[in-house]
């Protein structure tokens, strides 16, 4: 009977690991409320990011608020936002 419980629970884990990492995260990407926090997101740290290049010397809350929005986003929205940044700043 015991067997029989830990194989089911193992089953269970197997199906919400599954779930959660491939089903559901499918379907947040396309969930409007997801997608506004995402360009929120980027935008705040575009201009964060503006912002420090442009300081001479930043301040420490602008340097973590970049740091908490770059763990936040992917590597290709980071790069894409400096670039843009670095951009209008030379503009």
């Amino acid at each position: 009977m015991y067997e029989v419980l830990r194989k089911s629970a193992r089953w269970n884990f197997a199906y919400d690991c599954i779930l959660h990492t491939e089903v559901r995260r499918k379907r947040n990407n396309w969930d409007w409320n997801h997608i506004k926090k995402h360009r929120d997101r980027c935008k705040r740290y575009g201009q964060a990011y503006k912002e420090k290049l442009e300081a001479k010397k930043p301040s420490a809350e602008l340097l973590k608020e970049v740091a908490d929005l770059e763990k936040a986003l992917d590597v290709f929205n980071i790069i894409v936002l400096r670039q843009r940044a670095e951009v209008q700043v030379i503009e």
